[in-house]
């Protein structure tokens, strides 16, 4: 019988060793997921710090667009004319035959011709006349023929015509602007 007896106390040892490790790794690990959980949350502190800091940085760097933005009375009523005028050019334009044949002169103008100036009468006035210089003679000339080629514009005509220092060809010409159906 005492063989018994100490049979089962020493197996009465190995259970209450086994608990005492059993929970001895249970605390381990509770104390691993509360060390995990705090790191965790001080990160998102320190990245939640971050964020507010670039966002006060930005909100810094708009206030002080904003404050460069921020127009006074004589800028805006200098902004309000030009608005004013460009309307009022808009209005006119659908008048004017000189204003949109300018970008039938620009897309008429050959390589070696370059225009210095543009005059007309009125808006109301089909005569435009077209100040500038070429490379050679028979850039000027090929310049005419294309004008009066083109159909937008006719009575083309060379004003005048001299010598640059530079040795192009200074030329002042006038035509008149054939009038075009709108689409």
């Amino acid at each position: 019988m005492a063989n018994v007896n100490l049979y089962s106390t020493e197996q009465s040892n190995q259970v209450v060793n086994a608990r005492k490790a059993s929970m001895g790794s249970s605390l381990m690990f509770s104390l691993g997921v509360v060390l995990l959980t705090l790191c965790i949350y001080g990160g998102m502190k320190i990245w939640s710090a971050q964020v507010d800091a670039k966002t006060m940085e930005v909100d810094d760097q708009i206030a002080s667009v904003q404050a460069e933005l921020t127009v006074t009375s004589d800028e805006s009523d200098a902004v309000h004319d030009t608005f004013l005028r460009l309307k009022h050019i808009q209005e006119g334009m659908g008048e004017s035959l000189i204003l949109p044949s300018l970008g039938s002169v620009e897309k008429n103008i050959l390589k070696g011709v370059v225009l210095s100036g543009y005059s007309y009468e009125g808006e109301k006035s089909s005569n435009i006349t077209l100040d500038g210089d070429a490379t050679d003679a028979n850039a000027l000339l090929q310049q005419v023929s294309r004008f009066r080629d083109s159909g937008e514009f006719s009575n083309v005509r060379l004003e005048t015509v001299g010598l640059s220092d530079e040795g192009f060809i200074l030329f002042t010409m006038s035509m008149n602007v054939v009038a075009q159906n709108k689409k």
